[in-house]
């Protein structure tokens, strides 16, 4: 996903008024980027404190060029709903981020805690949200026409390639359907 400006300045306010404090920025960052090191980042030795805001807005920034805006938001979304061991955390702004995501072309997917490119706007072939070093279940769909061969003979090649493209052309539509229709049914859930 492309970050607008806009969008990245949106996170850093709603980190801000979060409360949440640079260690615990720094664990979320963690945990999106594995050996992210805020102090280094931000250059502060260790015995100076590193602020909230100063932390949001590095952390910011560097999940902004590494790509990982969406997974650091479905993180919050995550830490907003559970917690970190034991205590409550609420993320500020977080329906706000949300719409704006999804003025995008996302939508959430409450079952898996991620977005999801909603298709009633967007059609790419990136497989929704695929990203490198990532492990997504999917499906993939094959069809084989019995005796192939003897149908072009018959009927003639051109004729069995019309014949191909508009099964082609009701099979994208079905599956392109029910995926709208489960993608609308976990939006409204």
């Amino acid at each position: 996903m492309k970050v607008r400006g806009a969008a990245a300045q949106m996170l850093k306010r709603c980190l801000c008024e979060s409360a949440l404090d640079a260690d615990m920025l720094e664990r979320v960052a963690k945990d999106i980027i594995p050996d992210y090191d805020l102090r280094a980042r931000t250059g502060f030795p260790p015995n100076i404190p590193v602020q909230a805001q100063t932390a949001a807005a590095r952390i910011v920034d560097d999940i902004v060029v590494g790509d990982r805006f969406l997974h650091f938001i479905e993180r919050l979304a995550r830490l907003d709903s559970e917690g970190f061991m034991g205590r409550s955390y609420r993320v500020a702004g977080l329906r706000e981020l949300f719409k704006g995501i999804g003025a995008e072309g996302y939508i959430w997917d409450a079952p898996t805690g991620r977005f999801m490119e909603d298709p009633r706007i967007r059609r790419t072939a990136n497989w929704g949200r695929l990203s490198a070093g990532e492990e997504l279940r999917f499906s993939l769909l094959r069809i084989d026409v019995v005796k192939n061969s003897r149908l072009v003979k018959v009927h003639g090649e051109e004729a069995a390639r019309d014949a191909y493209g508009d099964l082609r052309g009701i099979l994208a539509r079905c599956v392109e359907h029910r995926i709208d229709n489960l993608v609308v049914t976990r939006a409204a859930a």
